[in-house]
């Protein structure tokens, strides 16, 4: 299990979801007040009432795709099982994605209501779910290879 390259994207995916928890995914400048959203909320100076409906369900999603991944480890006897799971967590990490930039786009335009111009810089935590997204699909390629390989076997016996 351990020696599958599919294991090695598994993991690289997951350590992407667990490090997106951890990092800013973008910054907001408006004057002289600045603002950080992270998956698990929006800090800064002046916080008022913003659209941040990414931070409930962006960690609910992002914490239901890395067990995926964990499970995905977990059923390597089972590669159609994997393959499925893998698909789930790349619709989730798309999902997620997806979610995230609608709220910095709603976000962006809630503050410039009050404050006028504002500037957005994305982040490294940004770009984490695509760079999840791009390891679940090595991962699940690896893992049809596998699965095309024991059935070629099969047919040899």
């Amino acid at each position: 299990m351990w020696q599958r390259i599919q294991t090695i994207y598994m993991l690289l995916a997951f350590v992407a979801l667990v490090l997106f928890n951890f990092l800013s995914t973008a910054s907001f400048t408006a004057n002289s007040n600045s603002w950080f959203l992270t998956p698990f909320g929006l800090s800064g100076n002046q916080v008022e009432e913003l659209p941040t409906y990414f931070v409930g369900f962006g960690v609910a999603i992002n914490s239901l795709a890395a067990i995926l991944i964990i499970a995905m480890l977990g059923f390597f006897k089972n590669r159609k099982l994997q393959i499925r799971l893998g698909h789930a967590s790349y619709l989730l990490c798309l999902g997620l994605t997806v979610l995230l930039y609608l709220n910095l786009s709603d976000i962006k335009s809630a503050l410039e209501l009050s404050f006028g111009t504002v500037e957005v810089s994305y982040n490294v935590g940004s770009y984490l779910p695509v760079v999840a997204i791009a390891f679940l699909i090595l991962a699940n390629r690896a893992i049809k290879k596998d699965e095309e390989l024991v059935k070629s076997l099969d047919r040899i016996r």
